[in-house]
């Protein structure tokens, strides 16, 4: 009984940690918890759920919803929308977004989904048949508008061209659909995440309350 109350409670106190965490979104949607624990011109230092401190340079910040810490002035002034890379890694990429992001904005820029997971060569690729494609049926549809009643093998062509071009756009946005998520899962696993490191207070942490609760299941 006193093994279960002890479970329960540390179960509660890490869950409400995580809701007084702020939410930390970069410019690649990385999203994690963390709390602002300094910051400078440069970089902003947080604390990750696992004990570790991250210093997270102003360029790769999205935004920050403060749930736990006040807003600082400096976030004002450093944060923006502008584009940069991100090379820090703290959270791991999601599947379903690489999906979402892969059917919108993905259906106006295909290989939107593999540009999340940072597939860029397969991203460009998509982008360059749909760019094809497009061109394909845009020959086709000016054909089709101002036919040439005297020439109907060109007018075969032309509607060969437009099938083509429409199936090689249909094509790119689905193979960016579906192979979306398997590239997110290929670079979480390749990648290491600052988010799944356990720091060295946290790992005494979790000694301690695995000691009190063997005393606790002997008793």
């Amino acid at each position: 009984m006193k093994r279960s109350f002890f479970v329960a409670l540390v179960i509660c106190f890490a869950f409400s940690f995580v809701l007084q965490a702020d939410v930390i979104t970069l410019k690649d949607d990385q999203q994690f918890n963390a709390d602002v624990i300094s910051c400078d011109n440069y970089y902003i230092t947080v604390a990750l759920a696992n004990g570790n401190t991250v210093a997270l340079p102003w360029t790769e910040i999205r935004r920050m919803e403060h749930t736990n810490t006040p807003c600082n002035s400096a976030e004002e002034l450093h944060i923006n929308n502008q584009d940069a890379e991100v090379n820090t890694l703290i959270a791991p990429f999601s599947k379903d977004l690489a999906w979402q992001r892969a059917i919108f904005p993905g259906v106006i820029i295909h290989g939107a989904g593999h540009a999340y997971a940072k597939d860029q060569n397969t991203s460009l690729s998509l982008v360059s048949v749909e760019v094809l494609s497009v061109i394909l049926m845009g020959i086709s549809v000016n054909d089709f508008l101002t036919p040439t009643k005297t020439d109907s093998e060109n007018y075969s062509v032309t509607q060969i061209m437009g099938t083509v071009g429409a199936v090689a756009f249909l094509g790119s946005w689905l193979y960016d659909i579906i192979f979306a998520p398997a590239a997110v899962e290929k670079f979480n696993s390749d990648k290491k995440f600052m988010i799944n490191d356990k720091s060295e207070a946290n790992t005494a942490t979790e000694d301690v309350a695995n000691t009190l609760n063997a005393k606790a299941g002997d008793k």
